[in-house]
């Protein structure tokens, strides 16, 4: 039987639980209309795609040995800043030829889904109790597809868990190289 690891089950559980929450109601502003761990760029997305909000894992994630089977993620034990980053990077697009209007129509709309993702992400920081800490390490807004009237925003986390070799037939995931 295969074995799921851990970082993938971290990003499924994200796709499929966390950014589904963005659905336009309770505390949420927007509803998603794309999940994704495929990364695209704006110009391969239809209006009907938009809202969205794509996943990207393609970062190096440091490890620390914390006894001869176990790891946690990080160059420290006791860091939470540190660990598997991720970065989420949304796109939203407004309707409407927004020119130089004063009223700052795409920029709210990016502030909207800044919060909604912040929100989310918060809501299950243990993220089904597949990590121990979740935090925020940066987050950018962009203009740059203003022409096309679509604002960028990333907000990019690091994502501390441990890693327990348990069984031996477990050992090939947990000896590898990290990605």
């Amino acid at each position: 039987m295969a074995i799921t690891s851990k970082r993938e089950t971290i990003l499924e559980y994200i796709r499929k639980t966390t950014l589904p929450k963005i659905n336009g109601s309770g505390n949420y502003n927007l509803e998603l209309a794309t999940i994704s761990r495929n990364f695209m760029i704006p110009s391969q997305l239809k209006s009907h795609d938009l809202p969205a909000v794509f996943i990207v894992d393609d970062f190096a994630t440091p490890f620390t040995s914390t006894t001869a089977n176990e790891y946690t993620t990080g160059n420290s034990l006791d860091a939470i800043n540190d660990g598997m980053m991720v970065t989420l990077i949304a796109y939203v697009k407004v309707e409407q030829d927004i020119g130089f209007t004063k009223e700052g129509i795409l920029s709210t709309e990016m502030n909207k889904i800044y919060s909604d993702m912040m929100i989310a992400m918060h809501v299950d920081r243990s993220l089904n109790g597949n990590c121990l800490a979740l935090s925020v390490l940066s987050s950018v807004n962009s203009l740059e597809f203003f022409e096309e009237d679509i604002g960028t925003v990333l907000q990019t986390y690091a994502i501390k868990y441990d890693l327990i070799q348990q069984e031996q037939h477990r050992q090939h995931e947990y000896c590898s190289t990290p990605k």
